[in-house]
């Protein structure tokens, strides 16, 4: 039976019910977690209560919304000299059955290699019709990757013990990419694997057209992400992409500057002003350095709009 010590962090922000359901799930686990730690970014007593109802659970308001690597990175300070084996890193609107846990963490000893750091499993989503769609799939077999989403992601603490950390400073977009990139610099592998399956609800993130499928070509490959991506996402969003990518290719990981370009040119390729303009902020605080919180993330302040607009991936 497995019996290793899973630490669980959970960022959300005003999404009750999503949260609702995602504790439910983790309060079935036949693994049961040791501890949850919930990072609540919109400060809703709502959410401190429902927090307070479930055994193991922490409930940690920042006092401001300092979005998902800041509070990563908070709650591995604040348990970092706990006793606990890994950390699971889940999006407040995910659910699992309740073997999920024990399943993800038995991926360690059946993959068996020492310096494997973390392991990511599929993540798919049920459509209004019942169906099933696969959103991010998994190969047959474990896999290296060179860096993946971390919604869903079990990692190793021996990785945050090498100092490896989420940087509070990108604020949004890319900083899961980044978290990856880090891990396999300090020499230990990132792979995904083929179980557990983890859903999120569907939206219009998840449905038709999302730049899953591109198009033909290596230009086709590499510029079709804007028919998902860019054309859909709020222009301060790809503020954040053009100018993290920037920022992280300049001061860690090379391998990001090949992202910039192309964030820069899907914006422009989304024929939208708005879209051009926050680029173009993105492009000039990545250049002289300016990170942070410099732009104010709008449109997902309630849970109509959560439910319209599910932020998953790179």
């Amino acid at each position: 039976m497995t019996t290793e010590k899973v630490l669980v962090c959970i960022i959300t922000y005003r999404r009750l019910h999503y949260l609702r359901t995602l504790l439910e799930c983790l309060n079935q686990q036949r693994l049961k977690p040791y501890k949850i730690v919930i990072v609540d970014n919109g400060s809703q007593p709502e959410v401190k209560n429902l927090v307070s109802s479930y055994d193991r659970c922490a409930y940690v308001d920042p006092g401001d919304n300092i979005a998902q690597p800041a509070g990563l990175a908070l709650v591995i300070e604040k348990y970092r000299n706990d006793d606990w084996d890994y950390l699971w890193i889940l999006d407040d609107d995910m659910y699992f059955s309740e073997t999920a846990l024990e399943e993800l963490v038995s991926w360690f000893r059946l993959i068996d290699q020492s310096k494997l750091g973390a392991i990511v499993p599929p993540i798919s989503t049920h459509l209004e019709n019942g169906e099933k769609k696969i959103l991010f799939a998994r190969a047959p077999q474990p896999r290296r990757v060179t860096f993946v989403n971390w919604a869903g992601l079990l990692c190793a603490k021996k990785v945050l013990d090498a100092g490896v950390r989420p940087d509070p400073a990108l604020f949004f977009g890319w900083p899961d990419a980044d978290f990856s990139l880090s891990i396999r610099r300090k020499g230990f592998s990132v792979m995904t694997v083929p179980g557990p399956e983890i859903f999120i609800p569907s939206s219009r993130d998840t449905l038709e057209g999302i730049g899953l499928n591109p198009d033909r070509g290596i230009v086709g490959k590499f510029l079709s992400w804007r028919k998902y991506r860019m054309r859909a996402m709020p222009p301060w969003r790809a503020y954040y992409y053009v100018r993290n990518t920037l920022l992280v290719g300049i001061r860690r990981h090379r391998l990001a500057l090949v992202y910039f370009i192309r964030f820069l040119l899907t914006s422009f390729a989304t024929l939208n002003r708005d879209q051009w303009r926050f680029a173009m902020l993105g492009l000039f605080h990545g250049l002289i350095g300016k990170d942070g919180k410099t732009v104010e993330p709008l449109g997902y302040d309630s849970e109509s709009k959560a439910e319209e607009s599910s932020f998953h991936g790179s």
